[in-house]
């Protein structure tokens, strides 16, 4: 048994109970674990920024992340909504968006640089741990090119 029941469940509770959106910003740091992507075989270390700006319930996320690995570069800036919802003292955020990724040095010759555009879906659970000090984990879907997973961490300072 998990422990959860539907009285403690968030989306039980009112509209009034969700906190109101605030502007965030932080530092992400994780792992990409790319699939069907030419050129780019191994689990990546990913740096990244990240800013949100509140507009009322959802949250605007704007997320720029670095990846590099021997002769291989990622980058990747993704825009989306995120829905926060608070469970047992913390949030729950489900988010969905649009990404941009510029890859250099993949494919079969490893020579190559490609752009895309893509999209993502992401869960995450924020806890505060101090004033306005919050610890984020995410989990993130990136569809195009290929599937890539993000495995992201961080601080952010919501205010």
């Amino acid at each position: 048994m998990c422990g959860l029941s539907a009285g403690k469940a968030a989306w039980a509770a009112g509209a009034d109970d969700i906190p109101d959106s605030a502007f965030e910003v932080g530092v992400n740091w994780g792992r990409t674990l790319p699939h069907q992507i030419d050129g780019v075989t191994e689990i990546l270390e990913t740096l990244g920024a990240r800013m949100g700006i509140g507009l009322g319930w959802p949250t605007l996320e704007l997320i720029g992340n670095y990846t590099q690995y021997e002769d291989i570069s990622w980058v990747n800036f993704s825009m989306g909504v995120r829905l926060d919802l608070p469970f047992n003292g913390g949030l729950v955020g489900f988010a969905a968006g649009l990404d941009y990724h510029d890859l250099n040095n993949v494919g079969d010759s490893g020579d190559e640089s490609t752009t895309f555009l893509g999209g993502h879906i992401a869960t995450e659970g924020t806890v505060n741990v101090g004033d306005s000090l919050y610890f984020f984990a995410r989990m993130q879907m990136n569809f195009e090119p290929g599937t890539s997973l993000n495995l992201l961490f961080g601080p952010i300072f919501r205010f």
